[in-house]
């Protein structure tokens, strides 16, 4: 059939299930614009009109409020997915103010009346769900009652929280974000609530579905308790938790994501040690904040395909001051031996790095490499450094390098997993040979490539990301022999922007080819950008990357 004459088919042609099928990726306007085309449609795409919504201010609580229930029976009735921001109580309601620190929960049982009328909801994000509870009692048994939901996301939650919920929550539950209350909860300390372990477990106990549990805030101190297993629990992601939080990981006999940060304001005073016991199960990803979470989980880790430190902080010195910290990094992979590691390091640090060398030993299954350069001032010397990093990797036996640069780490957050992710755009120096710097560091990542590929002979394919585009006419090498001694390009071939706050992140992509007779000599080959995002894509699986190339 061709696409005209798909166009041409009246709807009653398509079979109701491919409609309703391509209706689920429409919502509000867009669905009314299809309802409104035949009443055939209608029939299929009027629920479609309601089944999203985003509340995020007291104004719009009132509205949506009024519009549900304006008809019989309520419009709620079609409701799938219902996000209630932070915003919806806030107080007070003021032309000059957008936002502010009070909130106001007297609007509460309109949330109650929606909930206890929205029977397919099956999405429901809930800011302040602690005074909301407290504001109507209704709300606890609506949403024991969402028979359908499968995600649920909960701010402001304590004990009292599971206490209130009498009944569980849906079984058909898939995904749950919680965020416990924080020490700037200022009426939820002086009540004296609490974050401990026994209540979340008994929470837990009935989702029998339950694949991703993500809790925030979560520093409840040691349980002491029996714990419970929840062999549904495939992935669970805390930030800024407590080492006890890590109890949890026990309880997930098949878990394959542990995420993991700790809070580092000084404010938990339950920073006991993990308790002592057997090492986890084999995990698939394990994504750590830095060298703080190294050492929590270091006597109890295992095996992990994929291992990601986030902290752009962690850096390696060549003078020894770290010792500790590098000792516990090559521990760590020592006893998760990924196949493949996501590590940031500091450029004025890479003269220190001599522990490449015992790499290959400790982590044998080793294949993949991201390598996230910062840096914290920028000097000619780096020039030296970041020439000769190739020369700190030759011992891998590496299949894919992925190197990005940026000027300056940002501020650490508390994020944890893909979440942490580290903002490669630059900061402008305050320095005379910036400039300079700058112009090298361009040339320098076009040279990059082919000094690696030269220096470990097992790579396939490399990917360079730097902050500023690269000039493509100085890359005369991309798909012929290799140069075993690269000669340094002048800052004068370089391209003369300067870096500044807000360029974009250039991306290139390499696969490194063997050439003349015999496959005797190495390339490279540049490849378009779609075919180097689906192998870095294939790369992030680890396992079927390997098992690919």
């Amino acid at each position: 059939m061709s696409s005209t004459e798909f166009r041409r088919m009246a709807p009653t042609a398509i079979n109701d299930d491919v409609l309703l099928h391509i209706l689920s990726y429409l919502h509000g306007r867009d669905a009314l614009h299809v309802a409104l085309c035949s009443k055939y449609l209608y029939h299929l795409a009027q629920p479609r009109i309601n089944a999203v919504v985003v509340c995020d201010s007291p104004k719009d609580l009132r509205t949506l409020h009024s519009y549900m229930f304006s008809v019989s029976p309520p419009r709620s009735h079609d409701l799938e997915n219902f996000e209630i921001t932070l915003l919806t109580f806030d107080y007070p309601e003021s032309a000059n103010i957008d936002f502010s620190d009070y909130w106001e929960f007297s609007q509460v049982p309109l949330i109650g009346d929606i909930l206890m009328h929205a029977p397919r909801l099956k999405h429901l994000c809930l800011e302040r769900l602690h005074p909301c509870l407290a504001a109507d009692a209704r709300i606890a048994p609506a949403l024991a009652a969402l028979e359908r939901l499968e995600s649920a996301d909960f701010a402001t939650v304590s004990d009292w929280t599971w206490m209130c919920m009498a009944a569980p929550l849906s079984a058909c539950l898939r995904s749950l974000r919680l965020s416990y209350f924080w020490h700037e909860d200022d009426d939820l300390q002086s009540e004296g609530e609490s974050k401990t372990l026994p209540p979340l477990l008994h929470a837990l106990a009935p989702l029998h579905n339950l694949h991703t549990l993500e809790l925030w805030n979560f520093d409840p101190p040691p349980s002491g308790c029996p714990l419970p297993a929840f062999p549904s629990i495939r992935d669970l992601r805390m930030g800024a938790a407590s080492p006890s939080a890590l109890e949890l990981v026990e309880c997930c006999p098949n878990l394959s994501i542990l995420e993991f940060s700790l809070l580092h304001d000084g404010s938990n005073p339950n920073y006991l040690p993990l308790r002592d016991g057997p090492r986890w199960p084999p995990l698939h990803r394990l994504a750590l904040f830095g060298h703080t979470e190294i050492g929590t989980v270091l006597d109890r880790v295992g095996t992990a395909n994929i291992v990601r430190i986030a902290n752009p902080g962690l850096t390696f010195r060549s003078d020894g001051a770290n010792q500790t910290q590098v000792t516990n990094l090559l521990a760590l992979l020592q006893h998760t031996s990924p196949i493949s590691l996501s590590l940031p390091v500091g450029v004025e640090e890479t003269p220190g790095m001599t522990f490449w060398a015992q790499v290959p030993a400790l982590a044998p299954r080793l294949r993949i490499l991201d390598l996230r350069i910062t840096f914290a001032a920028l000097s000619l010397e780096n020039r030296r450094r970041l020439y000769n990093i190739q020369d700190t990797l030759r011992p891998l036996s590496i299949v894919y390098l992925s190197i990005s640069m940026s000027k300056a780490p940002p501020t650490p957050g508390w994020a944890v997993g893909d979440e942490m992710e580290i903002d490669p755009e630059p900061v402008q120096e305050d320095c005379g040979d910036a400039t300079q710097v700058e112009e090298y560091l361009t040339s320098s990542m076009v040279e990059l490539p082919g000094r690696v590929a030269a220096a470990i002979p097992s790579l396939r394919f490399v990917t360079i990301a730097s902050a500023r585009k690269a000039n493509p006419g100085i890359l005369s090498k991309s798909s012929t022999e290799l140069d075993p001694d690269p000669v340094r390009i002048p800052p004068s071939s370089a391209s003369s922007t300067q870096l500044s706050v807000g360029n974009h992140i250039s991306t290139r992509y390499w696969q490194v080819i063997n050439q003349g007779e015999n496959g005797s000599s190495r390339g490279l080959l540049e490849l378009p950008a779609s075919e180097g995002e689906r192998i870095r894509n294939l790369a992030d699986d680890a396992i079927r990357f390997v098992n690919t190339v």
